[in-house]
């Protein structure tokens, strides 16, 4: 039996009426009385009045991609290289990525998704710069941490990812790291997986597992930009997750 108009109204996220809308010609400064969409629940403020989520017109297309492969710069694949040695400290250090709730995070890492342009490009379309949030057709939606954590594996809670080290120890962990980095930094070469992968790989030890917990932050968590390279920036985060600190990645 089909719902009665009303009910299924009750049933839905937003409500429709008329109300005193920004329009979106002139700049936005001028406003009409015109049909809009709200957000179910309304919140309702000190005073007892009720204030409304109101929703823009349109989404903002003004987001402008130059060509797609800037766009899909940070749309990597793990290489075998990466997943060989995952393997090995996956059987060694598994407690310590469980203790540390990074151990879904660095799993997932490992899976292949399929890029899909059009939906991505159809997706950021509905990009609202004003809002801070995404505008289809049934509502406004956004990511939120929950997203992330779900999704991604990353714990909300923890130090701040880029907390000073406590330690004197862990300061000189990082340090030697930051050294060899520079070493196959020199004259600008660029520290890729293989060259990274290639100095701790078979070590045994400890500074083995924090290089390839470093290589996983720079590839997977805080990727450059332009380029695929080990970061000096993740080296202190990468000293704390290899002794079981939980961070807030998310």
């Amino acid at each position: 039996m089909a719902l009665p108009s009303s009910s299924l109204m009750d049933n839905l996220i937003i409500e429709e009426r008329e109300e005193v809308m920004v329009s979106s010609e002139n700049g936005g400064k001028g406003r009409c009385l015109s049909k809009a969409h709200f957000l179910k629940p309304f919140p309702t403020s000190i005073d007892g009045s009720v204030t409304v989520a109101k929703l823009p017109r349109r989404a903002d297309t003004s987001l402008q991609l130059e060509t797609s492969r800037d766009f899909f710069s940070g749309f990597w694949l793990a290489e075998r290289h990466f997943v060989s040695w995952l393997g090995k400290m996956e059987a060694l250090y598994k407690p310590i990525w469980k203790k540390a709730g990074i151990f879904e995070a660095i799993k997932a890492s490992t899976y292949n998704i399929t890029k899909s342009p059009s939906l991505i490009f159809s997706v950021s379309e509905k990009w609202c710069s004003e809002t801070k949030s995404f505008i289809f057709p049934w509502g406004e939606a956004t990511i939120t941490l929950e997203d992330v954590t779900v999704l991604l594996g990353f714990s909300v809670l923890g130090y701040p990812a880029f907390a000073p080290l406590d330690t004197s120890e862990m300061r000189a962990s990082a340090a030697k790291l930051e050294k060899f980095r520079l070493k196959k930094a020199f004259r600008g070469e660029r520290v890729s997986l293989r060259s990274w992968k290639s100095i701790f790989f078979g070590r045994g030890d400890q500074m083995e597992h924090e290089a390839f917990l470093v290589l996983w932050l720079s590839f997977f968590v805080f990727p450059a930009r332009a380029r695929r390279c080990i970061s000096k920036h993740v080296i202190p985060i990468a000293v704390r997750l290899a002794r079981g600190e939980r961070i807030a990645l998310a």
